[in-house]
């Protein structure tokens, strides 16, 4: 849908006659008046109204059509430009054209028009005339069917970044991806979990384990949120054991909320453990997080099977999954879970006092005085994590101060409480109680700054002012009334228990300020706000600085690393607005020490957000606001310091890796510094008070801020378009370790089975050349001729059943059916080949080997298709190919084991070499039937259930295309012949094919020109097949790892043009020049063998449609060993042994391949930039989904795979 980036609601935007008109829902606009929508659709003109034309149309008082540019400026090249005086109302601004020129040309024409409509918004007036009062409470949009108000991220992001990319001609969606959208209400945008849907519960801990963890949990975990009673849940915990020792049901003795509780404890702790032990890496990492996530998911089935009616325990549970559940970032998840807890204590009355005699709500037993405390320290944990999500969130907060009259806890430790009372009355000693309260009190004091400071309301400047010295003076009492431990002890000197709680609290003293006087940075006065609120950013991040070097503190708050977000936050705009204000409050060089420490913990926040998404989207922003603030350094003549000059911590430029421009690219400070200059100040200007917490809520809104810019597209990761939403929440919550598993298993069954097939296919093709140097020729009485007829009249079959061949196995259910067949027709065509007498015997059976081995390999790279992701098949292909270059190895030593059979039976020993290598292939053939894979629907009996829906719905999910349940449509196949890219993979096929086929029919021949024997002749093919092997595997691997084709056929093709240059002119004096030449000939097998998996890999990529797919794997096969009736040709005996031509014409073809490599990668290009010019909600109101899905890799969602 279309959304606007203004700050005030504009009129609808007006479209060219051309344009398809989008629904009033689509608009991304607030109505103006109240009246029927319905009725104004009737009445509305045929063609649509234009409300304001351009300067030269009104001028010269012809027709415009409201565009920037118009068609008549548009036409007649004339700059387009919307300045002229506007008597009716705030302009409304014409919406811009959709070509590449025309959005070059509106870049700098509309760019003062945007800046002064974002002026208007500063809230620099304390004396408000109503339109500005509507102007400042009205930049609300909607976006995927929602409303977002002007606390809403989305909506922040959606102004200032597009405010930011305009100089750039860049454009960012906002909206929720197709993932996103397939995912749960209540989970969109958050991580997925590692679910283990079977039954088994082999992850809950053994007995000892689940001590420790509950030891570790309540002496390390626990910092401010001490809700539970510890020996009480120390009681649970072995009766816990004690069914899991008897084999019972794990909620058996404890019911399900308790043992919820449990299971959540022990997953925070197994969490939190790895991660104060040190560093992880991302693999550790993961299976770190899916260890917890088991024990969290368990838990989480049983609260939901919670029966009954709630207890303190029902909250309990879920608050304490709520605080997994923002440990790991899963901020959505855990936005509504903690809805629940919040309904379920409003229930049970937490939030009123309760006298000593009276009942608690749904039980029948008095309270006693361990009950009571819980009570009260769980409703003031939920009152904490709420107020602290209504800041992160940029939403209400749930409880409001005016409904609660609950007392806070006791001060008295876990150990010192009895049902009857404390058992050390008035006990003057510390207590870790203090620290739960003194959060409390602080939390209520940052909900009033929420609602007195930020408000959305008609406030003046003064009111909000005075409402932040009272909030300021409020925490500073609040700080002085600390215990000593909190507050006025250094924090090393204590116990880790009392040090975790004083730096939290320090923490929170240093946001809660920050919170409260950060608006004022970009108001006129408050002076003495700003400097509270800088000297508060300092306190923070030196705090953090220390934090760093200590994993049990840095971790130890699930709010940690959006602190560190609002302190930089704070510096990095103070640092910009002090371009256009003067830094009186704070003079340079302080200054210049906080911008430094704040690279500092810039660098912590990145090295911290390795797995977690949410802490990334922190980075995201941060490194827009950082660049600026640096370039902002520049401009003023403070330079960062040489050391922090670069990315802290060797990191690299985070902006170009997600999509964004970067702000330091090398004309930064050429003609545009005038315009950038004025851009970021201005949009600060032009901030409200609510979107100091629309930044604060933008990272939590969606898992993805920006597409990444690159033209490879994960299959797996795209658009989950003709798959259910249960599908696409089942893909998404199958775990990494489970995806490896099934590749694992398909891996082993699947592709050596292939691979050793297409070896028998290559040998039986290739034997000829083998056979040749052991006396084919004379035997049969052949010439030179003669014999490059019968290499070339395999081709023709070859070629031309492929295609047909693979629309037949389209058709068939069982692959190895077919496949079989064919094998075993060219084994019996192979074994006859040992009894041809003479050349047109030789020719038929050559013929006929061509007719069926032709659709062996497009067969197989079809049925790879089928079984993985596109990105996932090059390495596969690969195999094969490496197979092909250890047959040339193979064949050779086969050849001379088998042709010491001369005599045996009275044949000779070239004949040996097709009878027994026909009898292994028809045995092969027999092998195929039974143990080549079909498909994971026919597979039960080595995969399971969970495996097969995963490997069919992911390549639903990948294929993206709804003609994959249709029968084969014929028109595909002329689809396929006019398709431009299939032909520059053909011709990067036959940079490899001319080469390959002639060389490996010529190779023995070749190395006995050097001066060999027969013999060794054939050994010496081995080593060049052996380099080839590793090569076409090394180059497909990193194509894979990677996912860019282009370079890793590119890199072969150039070792072509050096390895035949070396052989055209050293050839002549081969038997001087042995070593050299033996090199070229390596050389060639180095570059050759890497071509046909990467071109095959990069079809396959590129091809949505399984059907079409399949006629292009075959036509591009087909028409590509074309080139082996070329390089039958090119060898020629007369030119023994310089081979000018064949060398020549090999290098012809390696320079013309490069040309079609490099010309293909510009188009796709090309073609993936224009298809990025629209966005997701141009696209969806432009075309329809049946529309997208015949458009195929035509789609503007498509995008190709370089």
């Amino acid at each position: 849908m279309q959304t606007q980036a203004t700050m005030a609601p504009l009129p609808p935007p007006q479209t060219s006659p051309a344009a398809p008109q989008s629904s009033r829902a689509l608009s991304g606009k607030r109505p103006l008046s109240t009246t029927n929508a319905d009725a104004d659709e009737e009445n509305r003109r045929k063609d649509p109204k234009i409300s304001r034309a351009c300067d030269t149309c009104k001028r010269k008082k012809i027709r415009c059509d409201g565009i920037l540019p118009c068609s008549n400026c548009a036409k007649r090249k004339l700059n387009c430009a919307y300045d002229a005086k506007y008597g009716r109302g705030r302009p409304p601004t014409p919406p811009p054209s959709t070509s590449v020129n025309e959005r070059q040309e509106r870049s700098r024409s509309d760019y003062s028009n945007d800046l002064s409509i974002w002026k208007q918004q500063a809230p620099v007036s304390h004396d408000m005339s109503t339109s500005q009062v509507h102007s400042r409470a009205s930049p609300e949009i909607e976006i995927e069917g929602q409303y977002f108000d002007p606390t809403s991220g989305l909506n922040f992001l959606h102004r200032a970044w597009k405010k930011l990319l305009t100089q750039k001609d860049e454009s960012t969606s906002y909206d929720s991806s197709d993932t996103e959208r397939n995912q749960l209400l209540t989970s969109a945008g958050d991580r997925p979990f590692h679910v283990d849907n079977s039954a088994s519960d082999a992850f809950i801990p053994d007995g000892s384990t689940a001590r420790k963890l509950h030891e570790f949990y309540f002496e390390t975990c626990v910092v401010t949120y001490r809700m539970f009673h510890r020996q009480t849940v120390e009681g649970w915990m072995e009766l816990f054991l004690k069914d899991r020792q008897l084999q019972r049901p794990m909620a058996q003795s404890l019911g399900n909320s308790r043992t919820a509780i449990l299971l959540t404890i022990m997953a925070i702790a197994t969490l939190r453990f790895e991660k104060v032990h040190g560093e992880m890496s991302t693999e550790d990492e993961s299976l770190v997080l899916q260890r917890s996530d088991h024990l969290f998911c368990a838990g989480m089935r049983l609260t939901e099977m919670e029966m009954g009616f709630p207890r303190l325990e029902s909250a309990q549970a879920r608050l304490i999954q709520v605080l997994y559940l923002l440990q790991t970032a899963r901020m959505n998840k855990g936005w509504y879970t903690f809805g629940n807890a919040f309904h379920i204590t409003l229930s049970l009355g937490m939030h009123r006092r309760r006298g000593q005699k009276r009942d608690f709500p749904f039980t029948s037993k008095r309270q006693n005085y361990i009950t009571s405390e819980c009570y009260k320290r769980t409703f003031w944990a939920a009152y904490i994590i709420d107020k602290y999500l209504s800041v992160v969130f940029g939403r209400p907060r749930l409880y409001q101060d005016d409904d609660i009259d609950q007392n806070f806890p006791d001060n008295v430790n876990d150990e010192d409480m009895t049902p009857h009372g404390p058992s050390i009355p008035d006990d003057p000693a510390d207590c870790y109680i203090d620290a739960l309260i003194f959060h409390a009190k602080i939390a209520r004091i940052i909900g009033k700054v929420s609602r007195e400071v930020y408000s959305v309301s008609d406030l003046s400047n003064e009111d909000r002012l005075a409402a932040a010295h009272r909030s300021s003076l409020e925490l500073h009492e609040w700080h002085a009334s600390l215990p000593s431990h909190l507050g006025t002890v250094k924090p090393s000197t204590l116990i880790p228990s009392f040090r975790r709680q004083a730096i939290a609290l320090q923490l929170a003293y240093s946001h809660a300020l920050i919170h409260t006087n950060r608006p004022f940075l970009l108001t006129e006065g408050g002076s003495e706000n700003v400097t509270e609120c800088i000297s508060a950013t300092k306190a923070s991040l030196e705090l953090v600085n220390r934090m760093a070097g200590d994993n049990t503190l840095l971790h130890s708050f699930w709010w940690t690393h959006y602190v560190i977000f609002c302190a930089l936050a704070v510096v990095y705009v103070w640092e910009i607005q002090g371009t256009t204000r003067p830094t009186d409050e704070i003079d340079n060089q302080s200054l210049g020490k906080i911008f430094d420490l704040a690279e500092k913990c810039h660098g912590h926040l990145k090295r911290a957000s390795t797995g977690l998404s949410q802490n990334q989207r922190y980075t995201i922003i941060l490194d827009e606001l950082r660049s600026e603030a640096r370039r902002c350094r520049i401009l003023r003549g403070n330079p960062p310091h040489p050391q922090q000059s670069g990315r802290p911590g060797g990191e690299t430029n985070a902006n170009t890796e997600i999509g964004f421009p970067s702000l330091q690219d090398p004309d930064m400070f050429g003609s545009t510094v005038g315009v950038q200059e004025e851009l970021m100040p201005n949009m600060l200007d032009s901030f409200l008070f609510s979107d100091w917490q629309t930044l604060d809520s933008s990272t939590p809104t969606s898992s993805t801020m920006a597409d990444k810019d690159a033209a490879v597209v994960h299959l797996e990761h795209q658009s989950c378009q003709g798959i259910s939403a249960d599908d696409a929440e089942f893909l998404s919550n199958f775990s990494d370790e489970a995806k490896k598993k099934v590749r694992r298993k398909i891996d082993v069954r699947l592709v050596p089975m292939l691979a050793l097939l297409y070896l028998v296919a290559y040998i039986d093709k290739t034997n000829i050349g083998n056979a040749k140097i052991e006396g084919l020729l004379p035997s049969l009485h052949m010439d030179g001729v003669q014999y490059n007829i019968a290499l070339s009249i395999f081709f023709i079959p070859y070629v031309l059943a492929e295609v047909p061949s693979n629309i037949i196995l389209n058709r068939f259910k069982k692959p190895s059916q077919y496949l079989g067949f064919l094998i075993f027709c060219w084994g019996v065509i192979m074994l006859c080949t040992g009894f041809v007498q003479n050349f047109a015997g030789l020719v038929v059976i050559r013929f006929l080997l061509g007719l069926f081995e032709a659709g062996f390999l497009p067969g197989a790279v079809l049925v790879i298709s089928k079984w993985y992701l596109p990105n996932e098949t090059q390495t596969r292909i690969a195999i094969l190919y490496t197979s092909a270059a250890s047959g040339g190895a193979f064949s050779g030593l086969l050849a001379f084991g088998l042709a010491k059979m001369d005599g045996i039976g009275s044949y000779e020993g070239w004949r040996w070499i097709f009878i027994i290598e026909g009898l292994a292939t028809i045995s092969m053939a027999v092998a195929c039937y039974f143990l080549l894979l079909d498909s994971p629907s026919l597979s039960p009996s080595w995969l399971t259930s969970d495996e097969i829906r995963y490997l069919e719905v992911r390549q639903l999910a990948s294929n993206n295309h709804s003609g994959h349940h249709k029968g084969f449509d014929k028109q595909i196949i002329f689809s396929v012949l006019l398709d431009w890219k299939v032909y520059l993979l053909i011709l990067a096929t036959w940079s490899n094919a001319v080469p390959n086929y002639a060389l490996k029919f010529s190779m023995p021949e070749i190395i006995k020109s050097m001066g060999y024997k027969s013999a060794n002749a054939q050994l010496l093919t081995i080593p060049p097949y052996a380099v080839g092997a590793a090569s076409a595997y090394g180059f497909s691997v990193f194509a894979d790892r990677f996912s860019w084709r282009m370079p890793f056929i590119l890199a072969p093709q150039c070792s072509l043009i050096v390895a035949f240059g070396i052989l055209f002119s050293k050839a002549a004096d081969i038997e001087n020049n042995i070593a050299l030449c033996y090199f070229g000939i390596c050389l060639a097998c180095f570059g050759m063998y890497p071509i046909l998996p990467g071109v095959n890999a990069w079809n396959v990529c590129n091809i949505p449609n399984p059907h079409k797919r399949a006629v292009a794997i075959g036509y591009l096969i087909c028409v590509g060993n074309v080139g082996g009736i070329i390089g039958s040709y090119i060898y020629r005996a007369e030119e023994k042994p310089r081979y000018p031509t064949g060398y020549g014409t090999s290098l012809a073809f390696a320079a013309a391949g490069i040309m079609a490599c490099l010309s293909l990668e510009f188009c796709l290009w090309s073609a993936n930039k224009k298809k990025a010019l629209m966005t997701v909600s141009e696209i969806e109101g432009k075309y329809t989904e049946d529309q997208l899905q015949k458009m195929e890799e035509m789609s503007p969602m498509f995008k190709y795979s370089l």
